[in-house]
């Protein structure tokens, strides 16, 4: 196993973009780290209402829900509300704040990446955090795909390994593996 960032077969990004063109790129699967996200704003916004249920029912408990309830302008403004009760408010309305903006922030984040694989007439193009990998389609001897470590191996003709460890969407990962290997066999013979 060999580090990405080490072995991989380098061309200079500005010489490789007057060459070749993007054919087809699969975006790398974020699904795993969204539902993550998700999932923790989900919890936040969920713990904020039990806790303002639980503020309700310490409220219903003492005296000042009648007048919480009453729409006199009157005992509205001589409300008296225990200070447990103003304080289950706060705390359910920093959680449900807390949710809203972990959901939001996490979306941006998880949707302003650019990481992709892109196939082009002359190679693979693999760019990850800014960083853009290009493997030359006449460098490489064979890609492929390891189920145990859920990795796309590309094999360069003197043996060395660049392992890039990403699932992509809309292929599995041995699909993946295949049409890359299919675009490889035909752009050695100039069929792209």
């Amino acid at each position: 196993m060999v580090n990405l960032r080490k072995q991989c077969i380098l061309v200079s990004v500005i010489e490789w973009r007057q060459k070749g063109q993007i054919i087809e790129w699969y975006r790398v699967d974020g699904m795993p780290h969204l539902q993550k996200t998700l999932g923790v704003a989900a919890a936040l916004v969920g713990l904020g209402v039990i806790i303002s249920g639980l503020g309700w029912v310490e409220a219903r408990e003492s005296s000042s829900l009648a007048a919480l309830l009453s729409f006199s302008r009157a005992r509205w403004v001589s409300l008296n509300l225990q200070p447990s009760v103003l304080l289950f408010g706060f705390v359910a309305l920093v959680c449900i704040v807390a949710g809203g903006l972990t959901a939001i922030f996490g979306l941006f984040r998880d949707l302003s990446k650019e990481h992709y694989l892109a196939l082009c007439s002359d190679g693979a193009l693999y760019v990850n955090k800014g960083l853009e990998y290009f493997m030359p389609w006449e460098e490489l001897e064979d890609i492929q795909w390891h189920e145990g470590d859920r990795s796309l191996v590309f094999i360069d003709r003197k043996g060395r390994e660049v392992w890039v460890r990403e699932e992509f969407v809309g292929l599995s990962g041995k699909e993946l593996a295949e049409r890359l290997r299919w675009f490889r066999r035909r752009a050695i013979f100039g069929l792209l």
